[in-house]
């Protein structure tokens, strides 16, 4: 269909080029500097090149704030419906070292969470089987996290994490 569009865009507009050439050749020669010779009575007609593709469609404008598209296309988004590195660090205010080691456990918990469905997905493991060693590989990341973090910074990464909880509720 589209191939279609673009050959009759292609004709209609070479039929336009042809139409106001003709008019053209009424007046003497412009000297327009195009460099295209002119055109003769008795001259056979020049086959137009096929049209142009058309542009590829500029990219959609971004969701609005809070909306469930935008929150799907938020770059560096945590494991595990967590929050991101960058957003804990600075929740969290996280040293250059913390910030290294959550990036390797959130790294590591996306390759176990890969390979957990791989195998379920070989296995044929069924829904429920899956979730719930999601759910364990979860509770593994957090003790993790909790684990490099100072007690101030638990004390704070429990407060985000309840407040997730009760978002999810609502």
């Amino acid at each position: 269909m589209m191939r279609l569009w673009i050959a009759t865009f292609g004709l209609n507009l070479a039929l336009a080029l042809a139409a106001g050439a003709q008019t053209q050749d009424s007046q003497p020669p412009s000297g327009d500097g195009s460099g295209m010779p002119e055109a003769k009575p008795g001259d056979k007609p020049v086959e137009s090149a096929p049209a142009p593709a058309p542009a590829p469609d500029p990219a959609p404008a971004p969701a609005p704030e809070g909306s469930g598209e935008q929150k799907k296309k938020r770059k560096g988004g945590g494991a595990f419906g967590l929050p991101s590195v960058e957003q804990l660090a600075k929740d969290l205010t996280l040293t250059e070292e913390q910030t290294k080691k959550l990036q390797e456990l959130y790294d590591n918990a996306a390759a176990d969470l890969k390979e957990l469905r791989k195998k379920a997905k070989d296995e044929g493991t069924d829904k429920q089987g899956l979730r719930d060693q999601t759910v364990e590989l979860r509770k593994k990341l957090v003790e993790e996290i909790k684990a490099l973090l100072t007690e101030e910074q638990v004390e704070k990464f429990n407060k985000i994490l309840d407040g997730m909880k009760k978002k999810g509720k609502k």
